[in-house]
């Protein structure tokens, strides 16, 4: 078959500054490539297409399937782009083209993709590759034929359609290394992606990679080596981020994968996102070695009753110290934190705002919290919250799952603010102040940053 696979536009349109090219979308595309089909990859987010822009791009190409992705590894997509996903499978369908949604966003919104007379043939739940592997063998995508295929949803006989849920996960080791020649990189910042592995072996409640990804599992470290190399002979990358949700599940591994860049004499400067709970000095040691400059850790809280109420299964007696020892090692180091949690009161809302300024990180991502599709905390608060009407974070405190005063609490943030820029620290309060980063960035200077949006990849890596 001829298959599309499209990264929909967002709205508003993603910030050129935060662009890494869609690696999910190119991964399942290579994917299907290697089962002998024909693929095609559109990018209408960095491309700037309005969802009926679609029209103009099938009008003169030949294609049997459509395939999105919204929030596959990649949570950029906001709520509202859901509306144009739904106007591009209709201009897709127009010309006869199968529709297939793949993603949490789309697992999670069933009632907005499927009604009498949808344009969207299927949608996929949890992992995709298996799954549209099986729908592209189909000859007839007919009701009966469907329900024999696992792991997916579709409207028929007047109602939504749900498949059995297989758990049987591809081998991570199968699907190919991506191929980025399928877009042009020069639209995305100066830095490649890979995924070295899916899951997490973390089960935090409000966090969706539990429920989409299931347990972790990884690439073996010489094929992760091996991706390395070919981005840095092939692209010449000098700057490659794990999108991993957790890289560091295994510290065996990454030791492995360390060891294989330092046999090979890769140079490349690196970055991914780890957890305090496996933090080793050895690994970190190690990887500083092959590499790695910046690891970012969700710590979320600064309370160690909140921390084990959302299962995060750190402590702050293990925080604070992992934090100087990645720092005395090298690398740069961001946090997040979600400052107004269900269940938090004034104490476990001080704590945060203490530990922030204590551990003073490199970058400090601030979040005010929403509700995350598939995540125990929606599960248990969705139908009595307005949080979970956004898909990332809210831009202001909310007090609905808590009983602190909105008032309260973003006074309290104002001035930790105020304490951070007078230490030194460049505020980032939405998309377009993100822009004067990248020109300090390229002028050397080394940033320390807290920011209340999407804060761009890369920022000060150097080796």
């Amino acid at each position: 078959m001829n298959v599309l696979f499209i990264n929909p536009p967002n709205v508003p349109f993603t910030s050129r500054e935060l662009l890494i090219e869609p690696i999910d979308l190119l991964s399942l595309a290579t994917y299907i490539r290697q089962e002998g089909h024909m693929v095609e990859v559109l990018d209408m987010d960095v491309k700037r297409m309005d969802p009926k822009d679609i029209s103009i791009y099938l009008h003169d190409r030949c294609f049997d399937v459509l395939v999105m992705l919204l929030d596959y590894h990649i949570p950029l997509h906001t709520d509202l782009a859901l509306a144009g996903v739904v106007e591009v499978s209709k201009k897709a369908r127009e010309r006869d083209v199968k529709v297939v949604i793949a993603g949490k966003m789309a697992m999670n919104n069933l009632e907005e993709i499927f009604w009498e007379g949808s344009p969207v043939n299927v949608a996929i739940s949890g992992e995709a590759e298996v799954t549209l592997k099986r729908l592209l063998m189909l000859d007839k995508w007919t009701s009966g034929a469907l329900k024999d295929i696992s792991n997916i949803s579709f409207y028929s006989e007047g109602k939504v359609q749900t498949t059995v849920f297989d758990e049987n996960k591809i081998n991570l080791d199968e699907i190919p290394i991506p191929d980025r020649s399928l877009l042009n990189l020069k639209d995305y910042i100066d830095a490649r992606t890979l995924i070295s592995s899916r899951g997490c072996i973390q089960t935090c409640t409000f966090c969706h990679v539990p429920g989409f990804w299931g347990r972790w599992r990884g690439r073996k470290a010489s094929v992760v080596v091996d991706e390395i190399e070919y981005l840095i002979k092939k692209y010449e990358a000098k700057k490659i981020l794990f999108l991993d949700d957790n890289a560091m599940a295994s510290p065996l591994r990454m030791r492995e994968i360390s060891a294989g860049i330092i046999k090979r004499n890769l140079k490349v400067a690196l970055g991914c996102l780890g957890s305090i709970s496996v933090f080793d000095e050895k690994t970190a040691s190690l990887m500083y070695k092959a590499g790695f400059r910046w690891i970012h850790f969700g710590i979320e809280s600064g309370d160690d009753r909140i921390l084990k109420k959302i299962r995060k299964n750190i402590s702050m007696d293990k925080v604070i110290p992992t934090i100087r020892e990645a720092k005395k090692i090298g690398m740069r180091v961001r946090t997040s934190w979600i400052l107004d949690l269900p269940g938090i009161d004034k104490e476990a809302f001080d704590n945060t705002i203490k530990a922030i300024l204590e551990t003073k990180t490199d970058e400090i991502r601030l979040h005010f919290y929403a509700l995350r599709y598939g995540s125990a905390l929606h599960d248990k608060y969705s139908r009595k919250s307005k949080n979970s009407a956004q898909y990332l974070h809210n831009g202001s405190p909310s007090s609905d799952l808590n009983g602190l005063d909105k008032d309260y609490m973003q006074t309290e943030v104002n001035k930790l603010v105020k304490k951070l820029e007078e230490d030194g620290y460049i505020v980032v309060r939405n998309q377009e102040e993100s822009k004067k980063l990248e020109k300090m960035d390229r002028d050397g200077r080394k940033m320390k940053i807290v920011s209340f949006c999407p804060l761009r990849y890369t920022v000060s890596w150097k080796l």
